[in-house]
């Protein structure tokens, strides 16, 4: 019996460690057609010990979770423990995500076609897709990012902020969703958050 507790206690912690990812399942057909909105804003920050969270836009999304990637390791996990790669409009289409692979590594994502070549435009799939860093305003939404996973649809809003953390440097958000490359994704600090 002990082993039977120390196997599921392993199990357990696994899946929690690694995002042992599921899916939900959802039908052919775009599920979300709202574009994600941003509006500018003065202010507000935060400041947590030495570190400094600077708001650079509100920002208020309905999307479909592509992919999930927990981080433990530097400066930025101890703001964002979690990063969301998300679609809307023809990116939340289960027909077109069919034809597509995603990773994501090292605050990154990539896609890539299945077949001969991309289903649609790339720049319609970059312009319906990012890789955004979410930071938790509470613990309540902090426990919430992380039930997240692969299919689900979730709303937030929140902010698109900068960070300067007390080691030095900054951490900076995209506010265009139409960029590439290093410095294109949101960092989104989350103060409202529902799944469906």
């Amino acid at each position: 019996m002990k082993n039977f507790f120390i196997a599921a206690a392993a199990l357990l912690l696994l899946v929690y460690v690694f995002d042992i990812d599921w899916e939900v399942k959802r039908p052919p057909g775009i599920v979300v057609s709202d574009e994600p909105r941003q509006w500018d804003v003065s202010g507000p920050t935060w400041t947590i010990g030495r570190d400094r969270m600077t708001a650079l836009a509100s920002f208020s999304a309905r999307v479909l979770v592509l992919r999930t990637a927990r981080y433990f390791l530097g400066i930025e996990s101890r703001f964002s423990p979690v990063d969301f790669a998300v679609g809307w409009g023809p990116m939340s289409d289960r027909t077109l995500l069919d034809q597509l692979s995603f990773s994501q590594g090292h605050r990154f994502l990539n896609y890539y076609p299945k077949g001969r070549g991309f289903p649609i435009p790339f720049d319609e799939i970059n312009s319906h897709s990012a890789n955004m860093h979410m930071i938790p305003s509470s613990h309540e939404i902090h426990r919430l990012l992380l039930a997240v996973h692969r299919g689900d649809i979730v709303d937030f809003d929140g902010y698109l902020v900068e960070v300067d953390p007390k080691e030095g440097g900054s951490w900076r958000s995209s506010l265009s969703r139409t960029d590439t490359g290093a410095g294109a994704c949101e960092i989104v600090r989350v103060e409202h958050l529902s799944i469906e």
